[in-house]
């Protein structure tokens, strides 16, 4: 539920939340919001559409995702966010800066 709240807002207002709300979000359901942050980090955010795995994500090149697309937000604005779960940082760092979103 809170995450179709999230995946329904556009690019810069899912941003501000993620950077504002993020820690609670990643203890609640970490792995759709390390997928939400690579797509804002890589530019392949959409509204409405769902967010990707972090696994799907990273398998891919930046840029494959089909539909829509954002600007591109620094990891350094999310990064704060994962610091409880450092598995997920370490992927979602690793990702955005391969993909040139850091």
């Amino acid at each position: 539920k809170l995450r179709s709240a999230i995946c329904a807002l556009p690019a810069h207002a899912a941003a501000s939340a993620l950077a504002a709300h993020g820690a609670d979000l990643v203890r609640s359901l970490p792995r759709e919001t390390a997928g939400v942050v690579i797509a804002l980090c890589d530019g392949t955010y959409s509204p409405a559409a769902s967010a990707p795995s972090p696994a799907d994500a990273a398998a891919g090149p930046p840029g494959a995702s089909a539909g829509g697309g954002c600007e591109r937000y620094p990891v350094s604005l999310f990064a704060g966010s994962f610091v409880e779960n450092p598995r997920l940082l370490r992927l979602v760092l690793s990702h955005c800066r391969r993909g040139g979103g850091v």
